[in-house]
């Protein structure tokens, strides 16, 4: 027979299986064999991994309990998921200092806005695209490496300010 959940039951699943989703994502991207898909499954997780660091970046600078002239940031989380590649680097620039890791998202975003947008206007021969398109996965794979080690890097950083906050509450 089976069990009815409960309404914290069934938040805790779709939170599991979104996890599980979520970090078995970088193996779909690893075992995709055309060059043109891996390019769409990685935008997609360069695109989440930005958004997941522009929101933990945010929570960090709102708690940031050392500073004395105390900044407190939101931004609306629909309008950061909806936003394009570039509108979002724009914002991870405002918040973070890691110029070259936007150096490098904002050189793969040019490229894959001319694969994108202007692909029959800019080449004349599948040879160069196929170059193209090869380096624009070798970038993005890059990248997602760089950006996984940054957002673990906030992750600690913000998981130390919680816990500085926590026993500052406890003295």
């Amino acid at each position: 027979m089976n069990k009815i959940k409960t309404p914290d039951e069934k938040r805790i699943e779709k939170l599991t299986n979104i996890l599980i989703f979520q970090n078995t994502f970088p193996i779909l991207i690893e075992k995709e064999k055309s060059y043109f898909g891996k390019i769409i499954l990685q935008e997609n997780y360069i695109t989440f991994i930005i958004i997941s660091l522009v929101n933990i970046l945010q929570q960090n600078i709102n708690m940031d309990i050392a500073k004395p002239q105390r900044m407190h940031i939101k931004i609306n989380q629909k309008e950061l998921e909806s936003s394009t590649l570039g509108g979002l680097i724009k914002i991870l620039r405002t918040l973070s200092p890691e110029n070259n890791l936007i150096k490098n998202l904002s050189e793969y975003n040019k490229l894959r806005n001319i694969l994108t947008h202007k692909m029959m206007s800019k080449y004349n021969n599948f040879k160069q695209i196929n170059i193209d398109v090869e380096k624009l996965n070798g970038h993005g794979s890059k990248l997602l490496i760089e950006l996984s080690n940054m957002h673990q890097k906030i992750v600690a950083d913000g998981l130390e300010k919680i816990r500085a906050i926590i026993n500052g509450n406890k003295q």
